[in-house]
C-alpha cells in the first residue's frame, strides 16, 4: 500500500547511512481525528511499512526513526512512552513517565537504534536498546524556556 494523501505533515526522515534507504513518519489523517494514525513509509517508493497508534494529546511530540528505519520512538495512546520495532509492532522499550513529562518529552533513536536519548524538563539520559540501561544523565535547569533536542550523529555518538 502507497502514501494515501497528496500532503504530509512530516513528523520525521531519515536516510539509512550505508544503504541510503529513506523513510518517512508523518500524521496520516482519519475522518474521526481521534483515529489518527503516525504512518511509516519507504520514502522512496511510498509503501507504508507500519502504523501505529498515537495518544492525540501529544501530537506537538516527535517521534523518532533509528537511521536503519527498524525501530520509532512514539507516546502511545496508553500514555506511555515507547520504542517499537516498525516491521510488527512489538515493543523494544517502554519508559514510564508522569504526564507533565510527556508534555514535553524529545527523544533521538541513533543511527543503529541501539541507543535512544531521552530530553525532559531536567535533563538528558541516554539508554542502552533493548536493555534499558541508563548510559548516561545530564542534569540542567528546568527554568530555560525551550526544551532540549537530543540528536545522534550520523555514526551513532
Amino acid at each position: 500500500e502507497a502514501i494515501r494523501q497528496s500532503s504530509l505533515n512530516v513528523k520525521n526522515y531519515v536516510r539509512d547511512a550505508s544503504s541510503g534507504a529513506q523513510f518517512l513518519a508523518y500524521n496520516e489523517p482519519a475522518a474521526d481525528a481521534s483515529d489518527d494514525k503516525l504512518a511509516v513509509s519507504d520514502a522512496a517508493t511510498g509503501k507504508v511499512l507500519a502504523r501505529f497508534d498515537t495518544y492525540s494529546q501529544y501530537l506537538a511530540f516527535e517521534p523518532s526513526l533509528s537511521g536503519s528505519g527498524t525501530l520509532i520512538a512514539l507516546v502511545s495512546p496508553d500514555g506511555k512512552f515507547h520504542v517499537d520495532r516498525i516491521a510488527d509492532g512489538s515493543s523494544v522499550f517502554t519508559l514510564d513517565l508522569k504526564p507533565d513529562e510527556l508534555q514535553s518529552v524529545h527523544a533521538a533513536l541513533n543511527a543503529t537504534g541501539t541507543q535512544l536519548s531521552v530530553a525532559l524538563p531536567t535533563g538528558v539520559t541516554v539508554y542502552a536498546l533493548p536493555s534499558g540501561k541508563k548510559i548516561a544523565a545530564f542534569a540542567y535547569d528546568s527554568t530555560y524556556p525551550v526544551p532540549a533536542y537530543p540528536q545522534f550523529s550520523p555514526d551513532g555518538a
